[in-house]
């Protein structure tokens, strides 16, 4: 009986230590969600980790309606949720990231050693189509510069469809001056 009592007594009094703790404002956990969600922003997770991005924002916002009604306790557990959805987001975006950087690479270098191999195979050409060919593989070469720009503004999709696009214009022009 004494023990039962002092084991009550015990989960009463770690219950309300709980309950007092979840009763002041959580500015650490904010703090520390804050700096997840701002990696997860870094990280482009918006792009590349929409679903957990989502609920991340989901749990972000219902913290920020229970800290407004100074409900502490429900935004104490939102704001744990959030932050761990953030992180989850900001290393799926990770990820995910620098396998795009790694394909829009390929697809530039790709449409760089064609573009090389054309000029090469282009050398037998007459003099005024070899200087058509040598301006548009010129300017495929100033096309491909630009695309580092577009994934250092985090335009990744744009990157990528640029790069796919040059290596076409590539192709076409391997039809157009060589395979005919």
């Amino acid at each position: 009986m004494k023990k039962s009592r002092l084991l009550f007594v015990v989960a009463a009094l770690s219950l309300s230590l709980l309950f007092l703790g979840c009763a002041s404002r959580p500015d650490e956990l904010i703090q520390q969600t804050e700096q997840a969600r701002e990696q997860a922003i870094a990280a482009h997770a918006d792009q590349f980790a929409l679903e957990d991005w989502s609920a991340a924002e989901k749990d972000w916002g219902q913290a920020e309606d229970a800290l407004q009604k100074e409900d502490y306790g429900k935004a104490y557990s939102a704001l744990l949720s959030a932050k761990s959805r953030y992180t989850k987001a900001r290393d799926i975006a990770g990820g995910k990231r620098e396998e795009t950087v790694r394909k829009i690479e390929g697809l530039k270098s790709a449409a760089s050693i064609r573009c090389k191999n054309l000029l090469e195979a282009g050398a037998k050409l007459p003099a005024s189509r070899k200087k058509d060919l040598e301006a548009r593989c010129q300017d495929l070469e100033s096309q491909l510069a630009t695309i580092d720009t577009h994934i250092q503004n985090g335009e990744f999709s744009d990157a990528e469809f640029k790069a796919g696009k040059i290596l076409r214009a590539v192709y076409e022009a391997e039809q157009e001056f060589i395979k005919k």
